[in-house]
This record gives C-alpha cells, structure tokens and sequence, in this order.
C-alpha cells in the first residue's frame, strides 16, 4: 500500500515531467510552426522528422513549401518555382572533417548526372562548411537564384546556382537520402 507522502511525491513527479513534456513541445513548435515566410510568401510545412544515426538524433528536420505540393513528391519539388525551405535544428555537436565528409557524400550520392556541373559551387560550399554546435539551426532556402543557407537565423552561404540548390535538395529527399525514413516523414508520407 502506498502511504499519502508517496502519493504526494508520485504526483508531484508526474506534474513535473508533464510540465517538461509541454515546455518541450512549445519549444519544438516555436523551431518548427506550421507556416513560415519566405521572399513574402507563406510555406506550409509539408513534413518534419528525424536524422537517426544508430542510437543517436543527429537532428530534427522540416520541409515547407506552398500548399500545392501536398501531397509532397521529390520531382514536385524539383520542379518547383516557388520557394522552398529546409529547418534543420541540431541535438549534438559535428566535427568540421565528420560535417565535410558526410556532405561530401551526400553531394556525391544524389548529383546524378549534374556531378560535373556543380563542381565549383560544391568546392565553394564545402569550403564554408563549418564544425556544428549542438542546438545549431540552419535554414536551407531553395529560391529561383539560388540557395541561400542561413546558420542560427543568420545569413551564412550563398550560392547562386539553382543547379546545385536542387542536389542540396535532393541530398534530403533524393534517391540516396539520409535515411528512408528521413525522406518519407519530410515528404509527409
């Protein structure tokens, strides 16, 4: 039988990881709203998940783009005029050659046939590449000119090659994401 100051420290437990599971929600929901803004136009989000790797949430992600793509397909995406955007928010830190290394391959992977025409703008955006700290966000903007990649709501990389934006973009939702499961939760599948 369980004695009332037991039942008093089992329900104030309960209150406090209660109080923490809406406080983690909040914050989840303040990283990741239902619609964002971009160039003056209102993105919905399409999708959201999480980059697993073994044990380990490297980060979670979310896709937004204008109401028309949903039900959301990587070649709707691709061939997208409007908008597109791509919230990363990081759990753990990254060491520069690990964050290089693994970009490197997911360039790799989904460049197909355009390998040789990103050549620059991928030894361009590697070189900018930075270590990751843990509670980075990174926002990958797909626009008309470009992709324009802001760290921590801050203007980080630019490149102005819709070319190599689209293999960015198909590194998360290409062929060769990171994870199937990635692909299909940002796809809204």
């Amino acid at each position: 039988m369980i004695g009332p100051f037991m039942g008093r420290v089992r329900f104030i437990i309960f209150i406090a990881f209660s109080f923490c599971f809406f406080q983690l929600q909040a914050e989840e929901k303040k990283l990741f709203p239902d619609t964002v803004t971009i160039k003056q136009q209102k993105l919905i989000k399409i999708g959201q998940g999480k980059r697993k790797y073994y044990w380990a949430n490297v980060y979670e992600a979310a896709l937004y783009g204008h109401d028309d793509l949903k039900p959301a397909s990587t070649d709707k995406l691709l061939k997208q005029e409007n908008p597109i955007l791509i919230r990363l928010k990081y759990n753990h830190k990254v060491d520069l050659k690990a964050t290089q290394e693994a970009w490197i391959k997911s360039i790799e992977s989904n460049c197909n046939t355009w390998c040789e025409d990103i050549k620059d703008s991928k030894k361009k955006f590697i070189s900018q590449v930075q270590a990751i700290e843990k509670d980075e966000l990174q926002d990958y903007q797909f626009l008309k000119t470009g992709l324009k990649i802001f760290k921590n709501k801050k203007p980080w990389i630019d490149l102005e090659d819709t070319t190599f934006g689209q293999v960015i973009l198909m590194t998360f939702i290409g062929e060769h994401p990171p994870t199937k499961q990635l692909k299909k939760d940002l796809l809204g599948e």
